[in-house]
C-alpha cells in the first residue's frame, strides 16, 4: 500500500521521506516487506498523499464467474466491455475509435470503463471515457462513443497496458481504483480481485505469471533501464534494489542487469 501510494504521487522513496520525517532506509524496507511500518510512520504517509486510513471488514470471497472473467487476458475483457465478439477479426466502431484514439499517445481509461477491465458486466458499454493524464489533450475530439477528459490528476503513475493489436491503453489496477472515490461502492470487490491477482494469478504454459498480473510499474522500468543502456542520460538503478516484483522473471534488479550485459 505504501508503494501504491508513492506511485500516486509520483515520488521517489527520498522524497517521500524527506515530506514525512521517516528515513529512506524505512521507506525502502517496508516496501521491500522486510518490516512492518509504525502506526504513526502509515499515518504520516498517508497525511502527506492527502489520504484518510480506514477500517475496513476483509474482501468479500470471489465467485465462480468473478474467477473465470480474471482468467481471461485483459485484451479479451476490453472486447467484450464494447460489446465485440472475442476472437473475431471485426471489430466495432467503439473499438476502432479507441484503436485511432490510442495514436496520439498515453490513453488511459476512465470510470466505468477501468471498472469493466476488473469486475464482470452484464451489458457492454455505450460510451468509454479516456483521458491523457499529465498532458494536455490538445485538438483530440470527443464523439457519441469516445468521451475525452480533460488531463486529470487521479491515475497511477503506472497503469497496466492493454493491448489494441498494435497500440496499447492504460487502466489503473484495483488496488488503484479501490483507492479512488468515484469507485467507493465498489471497493470491496476491487480489493477482492486484486487480492485474487496476486494469489491466484494466471500463468502461461510455461507456469509464469501473465503480463496482465504482472507488477505495473515492470513495463516502465524496463523501459527506464534500456533508456540508461542506450543513451546513458539517466543515472543507473541501484544493484543492491530487492523489491518485491520480478523484471522478466529475475529475482532482482541486480540479476536482470547482468543478464543483459550491464557490467558486474
Amino acid at each position: 500500500m505504501l508503494r501504491a501510494v508513492r506511485r500516486r504521487q509520483r515520488w521517489s522513496q527520498r522524497e517521500l521521506a524527506a515530506r514525512t520525517g521517516v528515513h529512506s532506509r524505512t521507506v525502502a524496507a517496508v516496501e521491500a516487506g522486510r518490516r512492518l511500518p509504525t502506526l504513526a510512520v502509515l499515518m504520516a504517509v498517508l497525511e502527506s498523499a492527502g489520504l484518510e486510513l480506514a477500517v475496513d471488514l476483509p474482501p468479500p470471497a470471489p465467485t465462480a464467474e468473478l474467477l473465470v472473467f480474471l482468467r481471461r487476458s485483459l485484451t479479451h475483457r476490453l472486447v467484450q466491455a464494447v460489446g465485440d465478439q472475442p476472437g473475431s477479426c471485426q471489430h466495432g466502431p467503439l473499438w476502432e475509435q479507441l484503436r485511432a484514439l490510442a495514436r496520439h499517445g498515453d490513453v488511459v481509461l476512465h470510470g466505468p470503463a477501468a471498472l469493466a477491465l476488473w469486475t464482470p458486466r452484464e451489458q457492454p458499454l455505450s460510451q468509454i471515457e479516456v483521458c491523457f493524464p499529465g498532458r494536455s489533450i490538445g485538438d483530440v475530439p470527443s464523439t457519441p462513443l469516445l468521451h475525452v477528459l480533460p488531463s486529470c490528476a487521479v491515475h497511477s503513475g503506472a497503469p497496466v497496458a492493454v493491448s489494441l493489436e498494435s497500440w496499447e491503453v492504460g487502466v489503473d489496477p484495483p488496488a488503484e481504483l479501490a483507492l479512488q472515490p468515484a469507485f467507493a461502492a465498489e471497493r470491496p470487490l476491487l480489493r477482492c480481485v486484486a487480492r485474487v491477482l496476486h494469489e491466484e494469478a494466471a500463468v502461461d504454459r510455461a507456469g509464469r505469471r501473465v503480463a496482465a498480473h504482472k507488477d505495473p510499474a515492470h513495463a516502465a522500468e524496463e523501459a527506464y533501464v534500456f533508456h540508461t543502456k542506450r543513451f546513458g542520460q539517466r543515472p543507473m538503478p541501484d544493484r543492491g534494489d530487492r523489491r518485491g516484483w520480478r523484471l522478466r522473471d529475475d529475482a532482482s534488479l541486480a540479476a536482470w542487469l547482468l543478464r543483459y550485459g550491464y557490467p558486474a
